[in-house]
């Protein structure tokens, strides 16, 4: 009988006993779910800094995505690389350092998402804002610029490209790359466009088209339509001319060097020949062939073209002006013109009062007054050249001059 009435008390004890048991294991639970997470949490962000942090993961996922989308999965892969990019961006905030590579790798990505939103018809706005941050990949930047063509304005476009220049490191390597991928589209329009964009951004116009010239294929038609458009070019700007005729212009100063001033003077006649204005000659090229006339003694053939060059760019070229005027006045004294070559002399001086005290200019002013015998002018001239340049060239010919006239003066 004891015990009957004792069963009653022990099965309410284990009652009691299995609550606090059950009440530790869901404390224990609870309290182990919520390190777990923050446990996967710091996984998660182990994980991003594993993957970001290997160089060859963007590169990867690229391929990956771009598996897929030949696949059809075009959904799959917009949600794969949007939220690969959150992530990257997130992984970023902490690795700033690291992020001067990634970020370019990142472009190659935003490529891939292009593409994919393309085939998924999104908005034009998100298909063109998603093309110009793929604009900054390395591999991609050549197919980016071509598929941004396809979606906008010229005037937008060449507009686009203008910023992407001016924001990126456009070097020689990376013209040549954009350049193939534009001729492998065969879409010469979009090109010209290109073209434009890069030739208005560039610092260095020459090395800039030396640089698209071997990007194209060199036994292809777009190497001839580029040389045709470089000539047109020449009327927005001239110094594309120092590019077309770059091995011209070597074998010209090669004569000059020799000496050999006519032959040099025949090849800039030719090249100036090829434009069909004269207005969109380089100045320098003009006065080149002015300067290789005079010394191969053509006198009579430079004279005209030293006043055409001084009257057109007597505003714009004044360095190069004031070297035409008193060649200009060389030439009149070869030409036995001695009254109008003093006259030059001078009115250089007036023009340019810094040459009051120039060499050249006083030397042959003084050198006008002695052949029309009017010899005190002339030794005054002679002695300040003495005075003002004792070593120059002119010094020495002053001399000379002086002696003439003291010989003179004793015949007399």
């Amino acid at each position: 009988m004891k015990r009957e009435k004792q069963q009653p008390i022990k099965i309410g004890k284990r009652k009691f006993i299995g609550g606090i048991v059950i009440k530790l294991m869901l404390a224990v639970f609870s309290f182990g779910q919520a390190n777990w997470v923050s446990i996967a949490c710091a996984a998660s962000t182990v994980t991003a800094a594993t993957m970001f942090g290997d160089k060859g993961y963007m590169a990867k996922l690229a391929g990956e995505s771009q598996t897929m989308l030949e696949e059809g999965k075009t959904k799959e892969t917009i949600k794969l690389l949007e939220s690969k990019i959150t992530e990257y961006f997130t992984w970023r905030e902490k690795n700033i350092e690291k992020s001067w590579w990634t970020d370019k790798q990142l472009s190659d990505l935003y490529f891939q998402l292009a593409k994919a939103n393309k085939k998924a018809d999104v908005s034009n706005n998100d298909l063109l804002d998603t093309y110009k941050k793929a604009l900054f990949s390395i591999a991609n930047r050549g197919n980016a610029s071509v598929a941004f063509y396809e979606n906008i304005s010229d005037h937008d476009y060449a507009s686009i490209v203008n910023y992407y220049i001016a924001s990126a490191k456009f070097d020689s390597y990376e013209i040549s790359r954009t350049v193939a991928k534009f001729e492998n589209t065969q879409n010469w329009p979009v090109f010209k466009l290109f073209i434009n964009a890069v030739f208005d951004k560039s610092e260095n116009l020459v090395a800039c088209a030396k640089e698209i010239e071997l990007g194209l294929n060199q036994n292809g038609i777009w190497l001839n339509k580029y040389t045709a458009y470089c000539k047109d070019y020449c009327k927005i700007n001239p110094q594309i001319m120092d590019y077309l005729f770059e091995e011209e212009y070597k074998l010209a100063k090669n004569y000059i060097q020799k000496e050999q001033y006519k032959k040099a003077a025949e090849i800039y006649e030719s090249i100036i020949k090829a434009y069909d204005s004269d207005k969109v000659v380089n100045p320098q090229l003009k006065f080149d062939l002015c300067y290789s006339l005079f010394n191969a003694g053509e006198y009579d053939n430079v004279i005209a073209k030293l006043d055409s060059f001084i009257k057109e760019h007597r505003t714009s070229q004044q360095d190069l002006v004031k070297k035409a005027a008193l060649m200009k006045g060389k030439t009149q004294i070869q030409l036995g013109d001695v009254k109008n070559s003093l006259d030059t002399f001078l009115n250089v001086i007036i023009e340019n009062p810094e040459l009051m005290q120039h060499a050249e200019a006083n030397f042959y002013i003084g050198y006008c007054y002695m052949l029309q015998n009017e010899f005190a002018k002339a030794k005054d001239i002679f002695n300040l050249v003495l005075t003002n340049h004792p070593k120059s060239i002119y010094a020495y010919k002053a001399k000379l001059c002086l002696a003439k006239i003291e010989n003179a003066n004793n015949d007399n």
